[in-house]
């Protein structure tokens, strides 16, 4: 029987992804000091979405949310307006990062394609 052949990572693959590579992940980070689990960061996308869901249950009552005049589109075709945007304050507190997101706040009740 063959030996299996032995796959290996090096020091420069343990520096963080390389700007070629388009591979989405999912984390948890602070979203407004609240903390935000199962967050999809696809870097091929341009749009920043929280949905109404998550937003409400953050109670950030304080934060009131901005007009916007766009929308999106579903999976299934139909558009999606959102209920606003808000800018939140979102950190990563593995690498002390910090910075202000700009989300358009969504109902719960959507799937979308960006």
């Amino acid at each position: 029987m063959e030996d299996t052949p032995l796959i290996q990572f090096g020091r420069a693959e343990q520096s963080g992804p390389r700007t070629s590579h388009n591979d989405a992940l999912v984390i948890i980070a602070l979203l407004a000091n609240c903390e935000v689990g199962r967050i999809f960061i696809d870097f091929g996308s341009s749009a920043d979405i929280l949905f109404g869901e998550a937003y409400d249950q953050m109670q950030l009552r304080d934060v009131s949310l901005e007009n916007v005049n766009t929308s999106l589109y579903e999976f299934a075709g139909e558009v999606v307006h959102p209920r606003g945007m808000v800018s939140l304050l979102f950190e990563d507190g593995s690498r002390n990062y910090s910075q202000d997101l700009h989300v358009e706040v969504f109902s719960s009740r959507c799937s979308l394609r960006i």
